[in-house]
């Protein structure tokens, strides 16, 4: 693995970890993704909150709806599918 792409994925995770406690949760998530533009946020299907948790279920989030930077650095690592990494990429735009 490239130093330049783990460089990336910790750029990534410190972003997305707003608190600076070493995990995501969605408190962090509130503050960087826009969930304006997701298909069910728009038709009204789902709340924030819950576009905000599917997200975060997509890193198999622990019993404490929070995902580790080992586990989210794995996930990426293991070819994380198409929808996560353009959620990812839309989370960290701003």
């Amino acid at each position: 693995m490239s130093s330049s792409r783990l460089e990336l994925i910790d750029k990534a995770f410190k972003k997305m970890d707003a608190t600076g406690d070493g995990v995501i949760t969605i408190e962090d998530l509130k503050r960087h993704y826009d969930v304006s533009q997701h298909p069910k946020y728009k038709t009204g299907e789902w709340t924030k909150d819950k576009v905000l948790q599917e997200f975060l279920n997509n890193f198999q989030a622990d019993t404490d709806n929070v995902v580790s930077k080992s586990v989210f650095t794995l996930i990426i690592l293991n070819g994380a599918p198409q929808r996560i990494l353009k959620s990812l990429s839309v989370a960290l735009i701003g």
